[in-house]
């Protein structure tokens, strides 16, 4: 029996992928300069990947770094964020449509963006961030736009980033699409996740949890950025809160309790896309 005769899987043939992005190189000159797959891989990969490119997204320089803003050259005009919102709605349905699919899921895998505050009568409610829309308050992300037009169009949105996309505001919209993620996690954050989720499980109790990083891709080059570090450190922490409240060797009365918890990331461009990480 096939795996597929088992569990409902889609075919890969079947998937069509497009996306978005602040630059608007192709993939596959965006490939060689990210510098992350093998030379013979991209050799191999370059013929497929020269077609792709970018349709404009969108760029408000107060949420990523301003290191990012030479790469910007391919963004929606404008500081109308109604009119961005319905032009990614429009994007969405196009494709959909163009390529006769059933489903759109919007993965979301830019630079990290500082945290959005969260205002009562700006975010809080679907309504407020509709009206804040209108105005262009400064406190609509980038992501947040992303994911309302997701849910509009009924996708599925999948924040792969860990800054605070998902306001409460998003959270309470009325549409049926599907909201997925905080940060893909697949470094070290899931390293020290899983080693703290076994020590504290064991019955040991860690009275220090120390991380370091140093990275030189365009990632690196967006964390070092303080803005930006701090969504980084918070989604970091935050991993770590969870598991600490739910062990039974820490009291949550008492977090001074709770084991230091320190992140140092470090930009260093002569690591290019290597990076070390250290606990």
């Amino acid at each position: 029996m096939k795996l597929k005769e088992v569990i409902p899987m889609v075919n890969p043939e079947d998937l069509v992928v497009a996306g978005w992005d602040i630059n608007s190189m192709d993939l596959a000159n965006a490939m060689k300069r990210a510098q992350v797959f093998d030379y013979e891989l991209q050799l191999k990969l370059e013929p497929f990947l020269k077609e792709y490119k970018p349709m404009k997204s969108v760029y408000y320089p107060d949420f990523i770094a301003a290191n990012q803003e030479d790469r910007a050259d391919n963004i929606l005009e404008g500081n109308d964020k109604s009119l961005h919102l319905e032009t990614i709605r429009s994007d969405i349905a196009n494709f959909k449509k163009e390529n006769n699919l059933n489903t759109v899921i919007v993965l979301w895998t830019a630079n990290t963006e500082r945290f959005a505050l969260t205002i009562p009568g700006v975010n809080d409610t679907y309504e407020n961030i509709l009206k804040s829309l209108k105005e262009n308050h400064p406190e609509i992300a980038p992501s947040t736009i992303f994911a309302i037009a997701s849910l509009q169009e009924n996708c599925v949105f999948i924040n792969g980033s860990p800054q605070n996309t998902f306001v409460k505001g998003v959270r309470d919209a009325p549409f049926p699409g599907l909201l997925i993620g905080n940060d893909f996690k697949t470094g070290q954050t899931k390293f020290k996740t899983s080693f703290m989720d076994f020590l504290t499980s064991a019955g040991i109790k860690p009275k220090s949890c120390v991380s370091y990083n140093h990275l030189g891709n365009n990632d690196g080059k967006n964390l070092a950025s303080e803005k930006q570090f701090k969504s980084k450190e918070a989604s970091k922490s935050e991993c770590i809160k969870d598991i600490l409240e739910n062990s039974l060797l820490y009291d949550p009365r008492h977090p001074e309790q709770y084991p230091d918890h320190t992140v140092v990331i470090k930009y260093v461009p002569t690591a290019g896309d290597s990076k070390k990480a250290i606990d």
